[in-house]
């Protein structure tokens, strides 16, 4: 019996939606971890970051989003220093609208965010740009995460971000071997990382097709289902 099980499917199909109310179905200890993206007004991302996944399940997948806007606003983060807020006024101006463009032009030619929030581990100036990556957010944060000693294990999501973060590919495939229980998900594309995890014998993937409301409760039921018969059998 696997106990390794991850959600696939196209974007915005809602793979971390399920996974959110799959994880309030559990009453297990949760570690790992699950990405918040901030968007511009077109919903294309421009920025992402790590966060612990017990807020996945606390908040839901729309939730995460709407909290990681208002932990970048000027008004939430910066009240204590006015003179730091009218500096970065432009920075962070972008997050009341969320316009297309991103300015990441801080004082002395480093981004004031970037300083203030390790979390982030990709971001764009504008949503035609190429995302400019930190590796070493998953190898520290990532890594971090997925270390807290709990039951389950969450990652959300596996993806293309990750391809040079050796550690945290190293911690996953770790755990993934383990007898931990893994619930997730994977991007739906190709690369090393990604066929890798793919090609083990110790997972079950399923996927989410779009607006097929009766296959996310199939979906749900069979890993819940599932979850019990593993555990009946390591007891």
């Amino acid at each position: 019996m696997v106990n390794n099980y991850l959600i696939t499917g196209a974007k915005r199909v809602g793979k971390s939606t399920l996974l959110a109310r799959l994880l309030q179905e559990l009453d297990l200890k949760t570690a790992g971890f699950s990405v918040a993206r901030i968007n511009a007004a077109d919903g294309r991302p421009l920025l992402f970051e790590l966060r612990q996944a017990a807020e996945l399940k606390e908040k839901g997948a729309e939730g995460l989003i709407k909290t990681a806007a208002a932990d970048f606003s000027a008004a939430e983060k910066v009240k204590e220093d006015q003179a730091e807020a009218k500096r970065c006024q432009e920075t962070f101006e972008i997050f009341n609208g969320a316009p297309e463009t991103l300015s990441l032009s801080a004082a002395a030619g480093k981004s004031l965010k970037l300083l203030r929030y390790p979390k982030i581990f990709a971001y764009r100036e504008n949503t035609e740009a190429k995302f400019i990556l930190k590796a070493e957010v998953f190898d520290n944060l990532g890594v971090e995460l997925l270390r807290e000693s709990a039951e389950l294990i969450v990652m959300d999501e596996l993806g293309r971000f990750e391809l040079e973060a050796t550690k945290f590919q190293k911690e996953v495939f770790s755990l993934l071997a383990s007898e931990k229980i893994v619930i997730g998900v994977i991007k739906a594309e190709e690369n090393p990382f990604l066929d890798k995890i793919r090609h083990r014998n110790d997972i079950e993937i399923y996927q989410l097709n779009e607006g097929d409301q009766e296959q996310r409760a199939v979906i749900l039921n069979k890993i819940l289902e599932n979850l019990k018969k593993y555990k009946q059998e390591s007891e």
